[in-house]
Formats: structure tokens, C-alpha cells, sequence
């Protein structure tokens, strides 16, 4: 049984009588029904966002007039671009010299694209990229993306679009530098020393006179004597070490023997202990009686003794003034002297000048420190007097040729000084399987 009236009267197709509110009051705000003025405003809303109402528009901005475009169909396009690239691709007969094969590169990391452009080539383009940054940035004018102002009046078809367009003048040199990084056209600076050579020295030095397969002997004589020199100071320096370790090992009395060691080892036990802990404390009690005498300097000081030190401080002020006010006067009677004496400067600081001038220019025919090893020079080659032969076929052959020219780019800073270090021999460990070895009876 239903005893709910409304359902009642939904089930048998009753209307429910509508209340009467009286309106003269607040309350019967919340329940006054304004849909349809809700959905009059929505529907005024929609027209002003489409750009007005369609009946009051004329036929010509509501519909357009199909006509044939004198543009090419897709097909012709496609046509087009097909002959473009085919132009652009190799000949067929240097197309079949090239590599066919469907292998994989290895190294899938490696750039095979086409290589970028020397920079002196980009230099071409600067002229075209400084007139695009002088333009600006500009808006597409496609319709699908024109920009309008839609505060202003009239129809979003019948408004102008607005070119954005920025004066280059107006951007500060950082801004126009980051629009052309952004933008892939700034060409890099080039650094000015990329041609200045390390090295001043030659690729290929001249060689010596006397390195000649029939010198004269005036010029071997003078090679002879250069490679002399040089061994000379090697074994000087042999000598020289030889000698530090002689004087060394002579001053044994002082190196440590075992009864030596036993004696150190031993100090601190047994009864030098006791004596050891009354001397600390009296030296303790001596350190804590300088401390209490040590404390009169902190003491403050009184108003008498602060105002003497106050005096005799003023006093040394003024007597420091009084000297240096006679010392500017007596300066201006030896303005000659000063004269000379500013000269002396400038010449000594010219001749500094010229000195590192000198060490700086010298400095590029030497080598340079560019690793942990120090530039050793080759050897002198030489042939002794009994080797000459003054035949060029019984010439005998002194030095190696990759030697000289590893050593020609050590010298000239090109590669490192480098050390030679041959690899270690791997001690493999021999053993003897059990079913190789031979059963003894």
C-alpha cells in the first residue's frame, strides 16, 4: 500500500498543484524558478562569441563561392618534389661504386650524418642573418593564425591583424646574442692566436757541417768537439753525485748502532721513573709561579696613566708631522736629484722590458714543460775520423729517421716528452695435470 500522496499522483498522470509563495520577501527568492532567463543569457553569450547573429548577416560573409584554385593538385606537387630530389641525388654510375650492404654499423653512437660547415664558410650567411635579426620576429599571416585584439569593436573577420615587429636597436647586445644562439645563426668567434705557431723552430733543422758524409775537418773537428762537451757535463754531474754520497757514507759516527738503540729503547723504565715525576712537578710548580707574577700586565690602567699615554702619543704625532712638513720642503731644492732618480727607474724598468722580450722570444725556440717527463735531447750523430770514408755508398748510417722525428715534435711542443716502457712479462704459471703424469713403479 502507497502512502506517499506524491507518488500517488505520479502514478495516476495528476498534476501537483503549484504552491503559492508570497514574493514580497527574501525567502521566496531561493525558490522563484530563472532557468529560462539563465538560458536567454547563454544563448546571447554564443552569438556574441560566433561574431553575431546569423540572420543578421549577409550572404556573402555566411557563405563562399567554390571556384577551381590555379594552385597545382597534390599529385603535380608530389611530381615536383620527386624531380627536385631526383636532381640532387648522385648518377647512377657513381651511385653502384658505393658500398651495398645491409650490415649494421658497430658503433651506432658514430655521426653519420653530413658534415656542418666550416666556420669560415657560415661567414657567407652573417650578412642575411643580421638583416633577419634587424627585421625581427615576425607573426605567419595564415588565417587560422592571425593576431587581433579582442577588446576591439567589430567582428573577429573584420579585424586587422597585428604584425608583431621588434626594432633591433631597442635590444641590448646580450638579447640580439641570444637570439642568434636560439636561432642556430650566431657564428663562434674564432680565437686570434689559432695561427700563431708553438714553436719557432723548423720541421726539418738544417744539419751540422761536420755531420757530412766528406767534411772538412775544420767542421768535424768542431762536431767532435761538441759532443765532448756534452759527455763532459754528464760525467761531471756523475761525478758531483758520486762525491755527495762519498761524504756520507764517511760520517758514520753518527749513523745508529745497536747499543745505541738499546739505550733509547730503554730510557723512561726502572728508577729514572721516580726522578722523572719530581722533576715534571717542580717544574709545574715553577711554570704556575710565573703565571701568578705574569698578571700584573693585566691590571687596568688608571686615569693619570691614560692620560701621560695619551700625551706622549700626541707628542710623537706632532714631531712626526714637524719632520715630514720639512722633509716636503727640503724636496723641492733637490728636484734635480728627483729628476735623476725618476729617470734611473724608467731605464731600469726599460731594461727589465727588454730582458723579458728577450726570455720570451727565446722561449720559442725551446721546449716547453707539457708533461711529467723532461725533453732529453737525441745524441750527437757522429762518425769518428778512421769511420769517414768520403764515399757516400761506404758511408756508415749513424741515428734512426722515426727517432729524429719523434724527438723534432717533442722538441717543437707538437706531442709531450715521453718515456719509453716496454710491457711486463706475464709469469704463466706451469702445472702438471694428473692425467698427463706418468705412473712410477
Amino acid at each position: 500500500m502507497v502512502n506517499d500522496p506524491g507518488k500517488m499522483m505520479k502514478k495516476t498522470g495528476i498534476s501537483k498543484p503549484k504552491k503559492r509563495i508570497v514574493k514580497h520577501s527574501k525567502k521566496a527568492w531561493r525558490v522563484t524558478d530563472i532557468k529560462d532567463v539563465e538560458y536567454y543569457l547563454e544563448d546571447q553569450r554564443l552569438v556574441e562569441r560566433l561574431g553575431g547573429s546569423f540572420e543578421e548577416k549577409a550572404d556573402q560573409e555566411l557563405f563562399i563561392v567554390d571556384t577551381p584554385s590555379e594552385e597545382s593538385t597534390p599529385q603535380e606537387k608530389h611530381n615536383e618534389k620527386k624531380k627536385k630530389k631526383r636532381g640532387t641525388s648522385p648518377l647512377r654510375c657513381f651511385k653502384i661504386l658505393e658500398p651495398l650492404t645491409a650490415v649494421q654499423d658497430p658503433i651506432s653512437k658514430r655521426n653519420t650524418g653530413k658534415p656542418s660547415l666550416p666556420r669560415y664558410l657560415r661567414k657567407k650567411n652573417l650578412a642575411g642573418h643580421k638583416s633577419k635579426l634587424a627585421r625581427g620576429p615576425q607573426i605567419s599571416s595564415n588565417d587560422d593564425r592571425k593576431a587581433y585584439d579582442i577588446w576591439s569593436d567589430g567582428t573577429p573577420l573584420e579585424r586587422q591583424p597585428q604584425v608583431v615587429k621588434i626594432n633591433s636597436a631597442d635590444l641590448f647586445p646580450q638579447v640580439k646574442r641570444h637570439l642568434l644562439e636560439s636561432t642556430c645563426d650566431r657564428v663562434m668567434d674564432r680565437p686570434r692566436h689559432r695561427l700563431d705557431k708553438v714553436s719557432k723552430l723548423p720541421a726539418v733543422e738544417v744539419p751540422d757541417p761536420g755531420q757530412s758524409y766528406n767534411p772538412t775537418f775544420a767542421d768535424h773537428q768542431n762536431l767532435m768537439l761538441k759532443a765532448h762537451l756534452i759527455e763532459a757535463e754528464k760525467e761531471e754531474a756523475k761525478a758531483k753525485i758520486n762525491r755527495k754520497v762519498e761524504d756520507m757514507i764517511k760520517n758514520v759516527a753518527g749513523l745508529p748502532t745497536e747499543e745505541n738503540w738499546m739505550a733509547e729503547m730503554c730510557q723512561g723504565l726502572g728508577d729514572e721513573d721516580d726522578n722523572d715525576a719530581d722533576s715534571g712537578i717542580a717544574e709545574e710548580d715553577k711554570d704556575l709561579k710565573l703565571d701568578r707574577g705574569s698578571r700584573d700586565h693585566m691590571k687596568a690602567k688608571t686615569r693619570k696613566q691614560r692620560r701621560k699615554a695619551k700625551l706622549i702619543k700626541m707628542e710623537k704625532n706632532k714631531l712626526k708631522e714637524a719632520k715630514e712638513k720639512v722633509q716636503k720642503e727640503q724636496n723641492i731644492f733637490r728636484v734635480k736629484s728627483i729628476g735623476k732618480e725618476i729617470a734611473a727607474e724608467e731605464k731600469r724598468h726599460k731594461e727589465a722590458a727588454e730582458r723579458r722580450a728577450k726570455r720570451k722570444e727565446m722561449k720559442a725556440y725551446q721546449p716547453l714543460f707539457l708533461g711529467p717527463h723532461k725533453f732529453e735531447p737525441q745524441p750527437i750523430e757522429i762518425n769518428l775520423s778512421k769511420e769517414i770514408s768520403g764515399s757516400l755508398r761506404r758511408v756508415r748510417a749513424e741515428g734512426d729517421l722515426i727517432t729524429d722525428r719523434f724527438k723534432s715534435l717533442q722538441k717543437r711542443n707538437i706531442m709531450e716528452p715521453r718515456k719509453l716502457r716496454m710491457p711486463k712479462k706475464v709469469k704463466v704459471k706451469k702445472y702438471e695435470r694428473n692425467s698427463h703424469k706418468m705412473s712410477h713403479p
